[in-house]
């Protein structure tokens, strides 16, 4: 399969996840935290609306990367390993400083 027919066949799935889901169109739009491409590449099943991506190819800065549990801790959900608070802190103060620049 030649770059060329990649691409095309990525666009068509791309396609039906805007059917499914309500997202910016482009999918490298930086809003989405997500590397779409990867999912793809990867040959993630598109999830029912409600439903979630799989964690591993959330961005950094996704604002569901940490997940705290019930117990108090914290999990990193992309590297799917525990997490300290100072990287929780440091994540949202990252991601606020990056929309500052992102959103001016």
């Amino acid at each position: 399969m030649s770059n060329g027919d990649k691409k095309e066949t990525f666009e068509s799935w791309w396609t039906r996840v805007l059917d499914v889901h309500d997202y910016a169109k482009d999918p490298n739009d930086p809003k989405h935290y997500y590397d779409y491409k990867a999912a793809y590449r990867s040959g993630h099943k598109i999830p029912k609306s409600g439903e979630h991506w799989s964690s591993e190819f959330k961005h950094d800065l996704h604002e569901n990367r940490y997940i705290k549990q019930k117990d108090g801790s914290w999990l990193d959900s992309k590297y799917n390993k525990k997490a300290e608070f100072e990287d929780v802190l440091m994540q949202r103060w990252d991601r606020k400083e990056y929309e500052k620049r992102l959103f001016k």
